[in-house]
C-alpha cells in the first residue's frame, strides 16, 4: 500500500513539475485570477509580452493593465465563462510598460474547485502586423485594379467572371454587377475562342501555371459596337479549379492611328514620286508650248498647218493641267494663301457649279453667318470645290442634292491624337455632301491615290480627289470622309482659321501680248527648254543671253555683260539653285529684276505652301502670252 501511495505521489510530483516547466517555459501569457480579477499567479513570459515581471503583476488587478476601451467587453466574456464554467475565447489589448498597446488573444475558463479563473493569452502583435500588411496589400491590389487603364478580368475554367474592374466596364460596356458570375463568352469574347480555354486548361493540368499568352481579337461591346482588343492571359491552377487573369487593352484607336500613319507615309512617297515626274514632264511641255507658239505665228496664213498647231497647243494644255494636279497632290504647287471669306467664295463658286452639274442636281447651302475667315489660296480652294462637285455629280447620275456647309470648329488634343497629322486649333470646316450611292468600304482608303478612278477608261484622270487632298494638306488643313453605301458621301475640309478676310480683288482682264527691247539673262539647265524659251523670248523683241547653270551666269556678271532681267529656273543641278543665284546676282548688282520659273519648286522659293515675299514665279509650262505678261511685270515692278 505504501508503495502504491509512493508511486502515485511520485507521478503527481512529476505531473506538477511538468506543468510547472510548461508554465515557466510557455511563450504565451498564463495567469490565474480570483473572482475579483486580482492576479494570483503569472508566467515568466509576462515580462517579454507586457514589460512587467511576475512580482510586479501578482496581487494587482488585471483591469489595471487592460486597454480602457476593451475593459467592458472583456468583463462580459469573463462573467459568461464563470456562469457557464465553459471556455471563452476573446481578444483584448493590454498596455505595455513602455506605453504601446499589445493585442492579446485570450482563452478563459473558471474553476469552481479552485475558485479562480485560468487565462492563456497569446501575443498577436506579429499576427496583427501580418494581417494589416495583408489588408494593405489587398487594398493596394484593389486600388491598382480599380484605377488601371486596362480592363482587368478574372475567370474560372468554365469562363465565369470572378473579377471585373471599372475599366472593364468602360471598355466593354457591362457593369460589374452585370458581369460577375456570367460566362465571358456572353459578355465580349467571341464563342470561337472557347477552344483556347480548353487548351489552356490542359496546359494547367500538366504544368500548374501558364504565363504570357498574348493575342488580339475583335471583341463586341454591350452596345454591339466592335472593337479591337489585345489580351494578355495568365492561368493558375488552384484547389477550386483553374483561374485565369486577363489584361484587356482597347487598341482600336492605336490600330487606326498606325493605319493612318501608313497611309500618310504611302501618300508622301507617292507625292515625292509624282512631284519628280511632274517636274520632268513640265520641262518637256515648256519646250513644246514655246516652240508651238512660234510655229503658230509662222503658219498663221496657212489654215491647215495653223489648225495643227492649235491641236498641239491644246494637247500641251491638257498635259499642263495634268502636271498641275500632280503637283497639287504632291503638295509642291506654289500657293498664295490669304484671308478668305469662305461663305462669299462658295456663293460665287455656285455660278461655276450650275453648268457643270446640270439641272437634275439641286444645290443647297448651309452657311454659318459667323464663319471665320480661312487662310487659303482662294483660287485653289475654288478648284478643289469644283472637283468635289464634279465627283458628286458623277455619284448622282439620276439626280440628287449637293449640299455645301460651313461651320467653325475647334480641333482639340483628343482629336489630334486620333488624327496625328492635325495641329490642335481653330478651323473653318467646309462640308460637301451628296445623296449618291456612297463609296464602297473596300476602296475608301484608296480614293485619294493619284490615278485611282472608278469611272472607267477615258472618263477621268483619277486626280481630282488627289488634288483636293494635296491642296488641303499643303494649306495646313485636314480632310475627312464619311460615306454610307446607298445613302451618300460627305467630304469635310478643315481649313486653318485666319484673322480677318481681305477684300476680294477682281482679276485683271487679259491684255495684248507685249514685248520689249531689254536684255534678259536666261538660266536653264535643260538644253531643249533653254533653246525653245530663248527663241520664244527673242520672238517678243528681247535680247537674250542664255546659260546652263548658276556658275555660268556668274561668269556673265564677271565679264561685265549687261542685262535687265534674270530669268532663272529654280531647280538646277550643282551647288547653286535659282534662289541662291538670284541672291548673289542682286548682291553684285543691286536692284536687278528677277523672274523665277519652275515646274517643281520644292522649298527654294516657297515655304509652308506660300511663295516667299516679293518672289515672282512663272510656273511651267507657260504660253507665249503668259511669259510676255510676266516678263513685262517683272521689268516694270517697283
Amino acid at each position: 500500500m505504501d508503495a502504491e501511495v509512493r508511486e502515485k505521489t511520485a507521478a503527481l510530483t512529476r505531473e506538477i513539475e511538468e506543468r510547472s516547466r510548461l508554465f515557466d517555459l510557455s511563450p504565451d501569457l498564463i495567469l490565474t485570477t480570483d473572482h475579483a480579477g486580482s492576479i494570483l499567479r503569472v508566467s515568466p513570459s509576462c515580462e517579454a509580452i507586457v514589460g512587467y515581471g511576475p512580482k510586479e503583476l501578482v496581487g494587482r488587478n488585471g483591469a489595471e493593465f487592460a486597454y480602457p476601451g476593451d475593459l467592458e467587453a472583456a468583463r462580459a466574456e469573463i462573467r459568461i465563462a464563470r456562469r457557464g464554467q465553459q471556455r471563452r475565447n476573446f481578444e483584448t489589448r493590454w498596455v505595455h510598460r513602455d506605453g504601446r498597446v499589445v493585442p492579446l488573444a485570450w482563452s478563459c475558463v473558471w474553476s469552481d474547485s479552485e475558485q479562480c479563473h485560468f487565462f492563456i493569452g497569446r501575443d498577436m502583435t506579429e499576427s496583427k502586423k501580418a494581417e494589416e500588411a495583408l489588408l494593405d496589400s489587398e487594398r493596394m491590389a484593389r486600388t491598382i485594379i480599380d484605377t488601371a487603364l486596362d480592363a482587368i478580368i478574372q475567370v474560372n475554367e468554365s469562363g465565369e467572371v470572378l473579377e471585373w474592374n471599372p475599366q472593364a466596364e468602360a471598355i466593354l460596356g457591362w457593369s460589374r454587377q452585370e458581369a460577375m458570375g456570367r460566362p465571358i463568352t456572353d459578355l465580349y469574347l467571341p464563342k470561337g475562342y472557347r477552344p483556347r480555354y480548353l487548351t489552356m486548361n490542359e496546359l494547367l493540368r500538366q504544368a500548374g501555371r501558364v504565363e504570357g499568352e498574348r493575342f488580339e481579337i475583335d471583341a463586341v461591346r454591350k452596345d454591339g459596337h466592335k472593337i479591337k482588343v489585345e489580351i494578355s492571359m495568365t492561368g493558375v491552377r488552384r484547389r477550386g479549379g483553374n483561374v485565369y487573369s486577363l489584361l484587356v487593352r482597347d487598341i482600336t484607336a492605336k490600330i487606326a492611328a498606325e493605319e493612318q500613319m501608313r497611309q500618310s507615309q504611302k501618300m508622301e512617297a507617292i507625292g515625292q514620286l509624282t512631284g519628280g515626274i511632274a517636274h520632268d514632264f513640265n520641262n518637256v511641255l515648256t519646250a513644246i508650248t514655246s516652240i508651238i507658239s512660234i510655229l503658230a505665228d509662222g503658219v498663221a496664213d496657212k489654215p491647215q498647218l495653223s489648225e495643227a498647231t492649235k491641236l498641239i497647243a491644246a494637247a500641251a494644255r491638257r498635259g499642263a493641267e495634268l502636271t498641275r494636279r500632280l503637283l497639287a497632290f504632291a503638295r509642291k504647287q506654289p500657293l498664295e494663301p490669304r484671308e478668305t471669306d469662305t461663305n462669299a467664295l462658295i456663293i460665287n463658286a455656285q455660278k461655276l457649279f450650275r453648268p457643270t452639274l446640270g439641272e437634275h442636281i439641286e444645290i443647297e447651302t448651309c452657311l454659318d453667318e459667323n464663319a471665320w475667315p480661312a487662310l487659303v489660296d482662294p483660287t485653289q480652294l475654288t478648284t478643289a470645290l469644283l472637283n468635289l462637285a464634279v465627283n458628286a455629280r458623277d455619284a448622282m447620275p439620276k439626280g440628287g442634292k449637293l449640299t455645301l456647309e460651313t461651320r467653325n470648329v475647334a480641333l482639340d488634343e483628343k482629336y489630334s491624337r486620333a488624327y496625328t497629322e492635325v495641329t490642335p486649333g481653330d478651323y473653318v470646316r467646309i462640308a460637301v455632301s451628296d445623296t449618291g450611292g456612297g463609296i464602297p468600304a473596300s476602296i475608301r482608303d484608296k480614293i485619294f491615290d493619284p490615278f485611282f478612278s472608278t469611272k472607267g477608261v477615258g472618263k477621268g484622270t483619277g486626280l481630282g480627289l488627289s488634288m483636293v487632298y494635296g491642296f488641303v494638306k499643303q494649306s495646313g488643313g485636314h480632310i475627312n470622309v464619311y460615306s454610307e453605301e446607298g445613302h451618300g458621301t460627305t467630304i469635310k475640309l478643315y481649313l486653318p482659321r485666319a484673322s480677318a478676310p481681305e477684300e476680294v480683288v477682281e482679276a485683271a482682264a487679259p491684255s495684248l501680248i507685249e514685248g520689249g527691247m531689254e536684255t534678259i539673262l536666261v538660266v536653264e539647265d535643260d538644253a531643249l527648254v533653254r533653246k525653245s524659251v530663248t527663241t520664244q523670248i527673242q520672238s517678243l523683241g528681247y535680247q537674250t543671253i542664255s546659260v546652263a547653270s548658276g556658275a555660268e551666269a556668274l561668269a556673265v556678271l564677271e565679264r561685265g555683260e549687261s542685262f535687265d532681267l534674270l530669268f532663272t529656273d529654280v531647280i538646277m543641278p550643282g551647288s547653286m539653285n535659282g534662289r541662291e543665284l538670284a541672291e548673289e546676282v542682286v548682291k553684285r548688282r543691286p536692284g536687278m529684276k528677277v523672274l523665277f520659273t519652275s515646274g517643281y519648286t520644292e522649298d527654294a522659293i516657297f515655304h509652308h505652301g506660300r511663295l516667299d515675299p516679293g518672289v515672282l514665279l512663272l510656273a511651267k509650262p507657260y504660253s507665249k502670252a503668259e511669259i510676255a505678261r510676266m516678263i513685262r511685270h517683272a521689268l516694270t515692278a517697283a
